[in-house]
């Protein structure tokens, strides 16, 4: 069986604005995955109360609602879903306030191709 075959099944969305969700969103379909794209948090949460997903990855430069919050939102919904924040801001700060927030990982901008897929791989197989 493919690795594409066998992600067919994961679904993933995609928070961010910009040309990025296009990016990752190519990315993660021609590894096989079943990809959904939202440009906010407002967007995200009307898309996560009608579906489920394996994992959620969010822009930390989000502006309509506060990431962390977001954060917190998806994380009181069941099931539990993996978050992944991206954002250029890697400070210590920001890493913890993410992962208290509820994060399962986290990806300091610019991350290579090798590096995102290692993070949807582990949160994708290891939680779900």
């Amino acid at each position: 069986m493919s690795i594409e075959r066998a992600n067919e099944d994961k679904k993933i969305l995609v928070v961010d604005e910009g040309a990025i969700s296009k990016t990752l969103s190519i990315i993660l379909k021609h590894e096989g995955y079943s990809v959904t794209t939202a440009k906010n948090g407002k967007e995200a949460i009307k898309i996560i109360d009608r579906n489920s997903f394996n994992l959620i990855i969010i822009g930390i430069e989000m502006t309509r609602i506060e990431e962390l919050t977001l954060i917190k939102k998806i994380k009181n919904i069941p099931p539990h879903m993996p978050v992944v924040i991206m954002s250029a801001m890697g400070t210590k700060d920001t890493i913890k306030r993410a992962i208290n927030a509820g994060a399962s990982d986290y990806l300091i901008k610019p991350f290579d191709y090798v590096e995102f897929k290692n993070a949807v791989v582990k949160n994708v197989i290891g939680k779900g």
